[in-house]
């Protein structure tokens, strides 16, 4: 951290992500999940937290951990003064289904927030985004019908491994 008390934030961000990272491993092997894919370039530089592709679709998920109570509402998600907006992990899923799109064609992506700490909602759906607090993930998950068969899924799931490797290699544009 560099003695920097504003680098605890991506600390609390980086534990959000790894604990989202365990809970996913609870999924049967219908589901692969690829993580930390970076996205953008220079001081925009971002990445996509869990890539999530199983048998109801792809999922985009954000992790978010924070210490104060969250609350949804407005297309945003408020902690304390720290804002998240809906808008955000939405032109992110819409980034995801742009670079898939030329080699699976169109696939719709889930936008969802994993909140590990307190969220009274549990649940909140607004605008396309859904809000989870983590200890719904998997159940949330579970409700979704099936959409995409094995075959589909191992295309899809090639594919952003392959988003993956390019970005480690050449870093991935952001699309338009």
């Amino acid at each position: 951290m560099g003695g920097n008390a504003r680098n605890l934030r991506f600390l609390w961000g980086f534990v959000g992500e790894r604990q989202t990272e365990e809970l996913l491993r609870l999924l049967d092997d219908s589901w692969e999940c690829v993580h930390d894919i970076v996205r953008g370039r220079g001081k925009w530089k971002s990445n996509w937290d869990h890539v999530l592709i199983g048998p109801a679709g792809v999922f985009l998920l954000d992790s978010k951990s924070y210490s104060s109570t969250s609350k949804a509402k407005d297309d945003a998600l408020r902690s304390g003064r720290l804002i998240c907006r809906g808008s955000d992990i939405r032109g992110a899923a819409i980034s995801l289904k742009e670079a898939l799109e030329p080699k699976v064609g169109k696939q719709y992506v889930n936008a969802a927030i994993v909140i590990w700490g307190e969220f009274p909602q549990k649940r909140y759906e607004e605008n396309q985004v859904t809000y989870l607090r983590s200890d719904e993930l998997l159940g949330w998950l579970s409700e979704k019908p099936g959409r995409l068969s094995e075959r589909e899924r191992k295309t899809v799931a090639q594919a952003v491994r392959d988003l993956k490797e390019v970005s480690e290699t050449q870093e991935v544009p952001e699309q338009t």
